[in-house]
């Protein structure tokens, strides 16, 4: 409920961007496709843009435009959701399709579906080019730095639904601070 309520405050300020990190997490599947799918209706309606951060990446194959997936604080691949689902190129994103459950036969449509309109115009409405942050932390003789997110680039136009996945730690929810800020 307290997702439904958040959800509800950012789109009534009717934003040209929102920036969802992880916003379905600990719903259970039917909730999450119920939200998601009005968030697209809406944005259908209303033309927003959405950057959706989760490591759910079979989510994400049913309706984000681009993907850009994270590993150890760097985007290792960045296309069209088409073409990742296919397989991608780096040997990680093809480990991550290659782990998503499947089911023999066809896909049943769900609640969840792409727009149809694919042209986002060639202005972008955010554009994150070379964002890096460390932190630092205790070593056992000096402070050392972890670089949580290194040299991450992407554009996000607008209209489109572009989603940073990757596992816990990976840099994600620290990409949204920074953009945020």
């Amino acid at each position: 409920m307290r997702q439904r309520a958040v959800i509800a405050i950012a789109l009534a300020l009717m934003p040209p961007l929102i920036i969802m990190d992880e916003p379905t997490t600990a719903l259970d599947v039917i909730v999450e496709r119920e939200i998601l799918a009005k968030i697209i209706e809406l944005r259908k309606e209303l033309g927003f843009t959405i950057l959706f951060i989760t490591h759910d990446l079979n989510l994400l194959l049913e309706f984000a435009d681009r993907l850009a997936i994270m590993r150890h604080g760097k985007v290792i691949e960045l296309g069209q959701t088409q073409k990742i689902r296919a397989g991608g190129e780096h040997s990680y994103t093809q480990k991550l399709i290659g782990a998503l459950p499947s089911a023999s036969g066809p896909r049943k449509k769900g609640l969840l579906s792409k727009p149809k309109n694919r042209d986002f115009g060639s202005t972008p409405l955010l554009e994150v080019q070379n964002l890096s942050k460390s932190f630092p932390v205790s070593g056992f003789f000096r402070p050392k730095l972890i670089e949580a997110v290194k040299e991450v680039s992407f554009q996000v136009f607008p209209g489109e639904i572009v989603a940073l996945v990757g596992e816990s730690g990976s840099g994600k929810s620290t990409i949204a601070k920074l953009i945020t800020r």
